[in-house]
């Protein structure tokens, strides 16, 4: 995804488990497996797409996710906003936004961006 187009399309994810595929995933965005998955997906497919979005689930089920803001369909309300209030982008002057994730034992307790 990087020195792609302005509006870089459609994801990477990171997959941790006992269960991931020897054979790369059609949809790379999504991750694999039932273990932990931190997804981002930069491209808004439209219907019920959130994306721009970064999710981490866990044993397949949504623990965390947060929109952003690009041509979407996300309502603005539902887009990460900075603490000035103004909307930050997944991908923006070409940098990506910061992610930090904290694991302890096998608690996922936290996920921040910024």
């Amino acid at each position: 995804m990087r020195s792609g187009s302005s509006r870089p399309a459609d994801g990477l994810s990171i997959s941790i488990g006992n269960d991931l595929p020897e054979q790369v995933v059609p949809d790379a965005e999504e991750g694999a497996g039932e273990g932990m998955r931190i997804c981002f997906d930069a491209w808004d497919s439209g219907l019920d797409d959130l994306a721009p979005q970064i999710e981490e689930l866990y044993a397949g089920e949504s623990q965390a996710s947060q929109s952003f803001s690009a041509p979407t369909d996300v309502p603005a309300a539902d887009r990460f906003k900075d603490e000035d209030g103004k909307f930050v982008m997944m991908w923006h002057n070409r940098e990506w936004a910061n992610v930090n994730k904290c694991l302890w034992g096998k608690v996922i307790p936290s996920v921040s961006w910024s």
